[in-house]
């Protein structure tokens, strides 16, 4: 599965092979287990991330897979021209990582503010669950803020992936020897006097004092992202 989804295949069909007995009855358990797909999920890049994924499989042992993806053409059209726009303007080749990636950070954070509209009321005027939200309507949620980090991370060649708990979705850096959380949205707080604030509480920290601030959104399977396991 994680195979079909970061080739960006759309579709994607294999027979079970006679030696493997329980090829159907894992391919099922696998189609159902959404905490799993999630996560392979996080690992493919944003682009090839699939909104809906459906699977198929008939007594031959054949399987089909279908993914409806979270992006179009045309929105990653729009969203490559716009990313490589900004990073031409805000990279600095002579500046640390830390502080590149901060400067993406910022300016994402200034460029756009929650939508608890979205996330309160389900209301989807914004495509703020993906980059073109933060990108060009000013709106995000953990979604948006995450993917369009990632497109930056990428650009910059910097390892990462998405770290997700059951409600919940951030960064996962690589900066040295070292893996860290950076998390956008609680970065960027709904303030109760109805300013815009940008902080980095959660900014290249460990897993440890991400826990320690905020272990309850934040609390994500340590088994499934090894890099960032406690010792």
């Amino acid at each position: 599965f994680y195979s079909i989804l970061n080739s960006g295949q759309t579709s994607f069909s294999f027979y079970c092979p006679h030696d493997y007995e329980a090829c159907l009855h894992d391919v099922t358990v696998l189609a159902n287990d959404r905490e799993t797909l999630s996560n392979i999920n996080n690992y493919v890049h944003p682009f090839n991330s699939f909104l809906h994924i459906e699977t198929e499989y008939d007594t031959l042992g054949k399987v089909y897979v279908r993914i409806i993806k979270s992006y179009t053409a045309e929105q990653i059209h729009l969203i490559n021209d716009k990313v490589d726009q900004l990073y031409s303007i805000l990279y600095n080749p002579n500046a640390s990582v830390d502080t590149n990636i901060r400067t993406f950070h910022d300016y994402i954070i200034n460029n756009a503010k929650y939508d608890s509209n979205r996330s309160d009321y389900g209301d989807t005027t914004y495509h703020s669950d993906i980059a073109y939200g933060p990108l060009f309507e000013g709106y995000a949620i953990c979604g948006g803020y995450t993917d369009l980090m990632t497109l930056f991370l990428e650009k910059m060649k910097i390892k990462n992936y998405k770290v997700s708990s059951d409600n919940h979705i951030w960064n996962a850096v690589q900066v040295g020897d070292h893996w860290y959380h950076v998390d956008l949205t609680w970065d960027d707080p709904v303030a109760s006097d109805g300013l815009n604030y940008l902080e980095h509480t959660y900014f290249l920290i460990n897993t440890s004092k991400l826990l320690l601030l905020e272990p309850t959104q934040h609390r994500f399977n340590q088994d499934h992202y090894i890099e960032l396991k406690e010792a």
